[in-house]
């Protein structure tokens, strides 16, 4: 068991440059008692500009990152795998992932600490962000920014375990337990690779976190800014984030409907197996039959017609 009491800030990134100033910046300013340890770790992953140099000047003007600040590349593409390498060089047990476009306010760091140390249920926790950009936001941003991991994850500070994921953006774990769901079974998901907008990895970890048992919680006093750039905000942008949500969510509702299994008390599963056993013989188009089946398999571990591997192994987690 790790028992290294501090903070490790991951900042993953893929031709930061641009951005690292502002968000190194603030991981400087935080206000972090010194009995506390911490460290920031830049993972390079793979970029193609001078993101290394950057990070490496902008540490240099903080005295306070000087002495405890690495760089690490990680050459294989995908910030999934840019997050594992940050992960497995954090010397600390509980870790941030700061995204390249966040702005953590002062307290983050120390008020992240504080809710994992005092709560060894909660595996993970998140909080809240406020947009910010350098050009005016379109018509139809309240709508989707959520989509952009911006606005409350939460009505109010608590266990959100029941809404099964969090951010991955500002997301606050112990690191012995995301080693435990991710190394024996890695991630299913790659998250944003490159230029290409993949996602969900975020989600998985979560879903993975509460199959093994663990809490989720959300934070008012999480706070941070998110820097959304111009070519965020357009609709071909857009569409395309949105796109990838639809495609990762065909391996997170799995996870979901495990979990909801999961909960259920020996009574429901008896009537799930029935009433599922009905609709697989009543319903019959593809969707209702896959989704009926699959939940079959995961009440009793059989199935009407064969299986993803995948499943298979979101089933044995």
């Amino acid at each position: 068991m790790l028992d290294n009491k501090g903070v490790s800030i991951i900042v993953c990134c893929y031709n930061s440059a641009s951005r690292l100033p502002e968000t190194i910046k603030h991981i400087a300013l935080q206000e972090i008692p010194k009995d506390i340890p911490w460290e920031l770790i830049v993972v390079n992953n793979n970029s193609t500009d001078n993101t290394t140099t950057v990070a490496l000047a902008e540490i240099q003007k903080y005295e306070s990152l000087i002495s405890r600040s690495k760089i690490v590349d990680e050459p294989q593409p995908g910030l999934s795998h840019a997050r594992h390498k940050g992960v497995d060089k954090a010397n600390y047990e509980y870790v941030i992932f700061c995204d390249d476009d966040n702005w953590l306010e002062k307290k983050y760091v120390f008020t992240a600490y504080e809710i994992l140390l005092n709560n060894p249920k909660i595996a993970a926790c998140g909080g809240e962000s406020d947009a910010v950009s350098d050009v005016s936001f379109p018509d139809w941003w309240e709508d989707y920014k959520g989509g952009y991991a911006v606005g409350k994850q939460a009505e109010e500070t608590g266990d959100v375990t029941w809404r099964k994921y969090l951010w991955g953006a500002g997301l606050s774990f112990k690191k012995e337990t995301y080693l435990e769901v991710s190394n024996k079974f890695p991630s299913l998901l790659s998250d944003r690779n490159g230029l290409e907008l993949t996602s969900g990895g975020d989600s998985e970890l979560c879903m993975r976190l509460i199959l093994k048992g663990y809490r989720l919680f959300y934070s008012s006093q999480l706070n941070f800014k998110h820097f959304i750039s111009e070519d965020r905000l357009t609709l071909s942008y857009r569409e395309k984030l949105y796109h990838s949500f639809k495609e990762s969510g065909k391996i997170n509702r799995i996870y979901s409907l495990k979990i909801e299994v999961m909960k259920m008390s020996y009574i429901k599963k008896a009537v799930a197996f029935s009433t599922t056993l009905v609709r697989l013989i009543f319903f019959r188009t593809k969707a209702d039959l896959e989704y009926e089946n699959l939940k079959l398999y995961f009440l009793c571990g059989f199935s009407i017609s064969p299986l993803d591997n995948k499943i298979k192994l979101i089933n044995n987690f």
